[in-house]
């Protein structure tokens, strides 16, 4: 029978309490924590509920570098594997070793901040494009018989997009130009 009062926590009164509550902010599994320590799965998991405080801060800090132990740990691992794998000419296990070894260093390597997950920036100019120009070349010719129409269009459209716009349309569109003329 336990020397301990019922009800008192065995990881908490567990001479190595320190190397348990740090192994479950590490994210070790409660298994492998139990077999090291020789304690229960559900005492563990109930120890890590209950009594081991955390500081998210530090607790991300000691998980992600947990994480990166066992990541490490299967890189060697696979390099192991691949090793055999190439003095026995198994070229297929070798094969798996090395993308097993490339999603671990790419796992690290995002772990670690050495690559940031961005998504692509893509920029298009929508006023350069062909079919923009034809749009506004169409709107401009429907207007022609609405000089002053035409004028406040063109106008807007180069307000939107950029100041020399206008100047940009005016000296493609004789039009424009007569009747920026006029309406200045």
């Amino acid at each position: 029978m336990s020397d301990r009062p019922k009800g008192s926590c065995l990881c908490c009164s567990h001479s190595e309490r320190a190397a348990i509550d740090e192994a479950i902010l590490r994210g070790d599994s409660v298994r492998s924590i139990g077999e090291q320590f020789g304690i229960s799965r559900s005492t563990v998991h109930t120890h890590g509920q209950r009594h081991v405080a955390r500081d998210d801060e530090q607790a991300a800090t000691i998980s992600q570098e947990g994480l990166i132990e066992r990541l490490e740990r299967l890189e060697l691992h696979a390099r192991r594997i691949l090793s055999k794998a190439e003095r026995a000419g198994d070229f297929r296990s070798a094969i798996a070793s090395v993308r097993e070894l490339r999603g671990t260093v790419d796992s690290i390597a995002r772990i670690t901040g050495a690559i940031r997950d961005q998504p692509a920036s893509v920029s298009i100019n929508l006023f350069a494009s062909p079919e923009w120009q034809d749009v506004v070349r169409r709107v401009l010719e429907a207007l022609a018989p609405f000089p002053e129409a035409r004028f406040a269009v063109a106008r807007a459209l180069s307000s939107r997009v950029e100041a020399n716009y206008f100047a940009y349309l005016a000296e493609r569109d004789p039009l424009l130009g007569r009747s920026a003329m006029d309406c200045t």
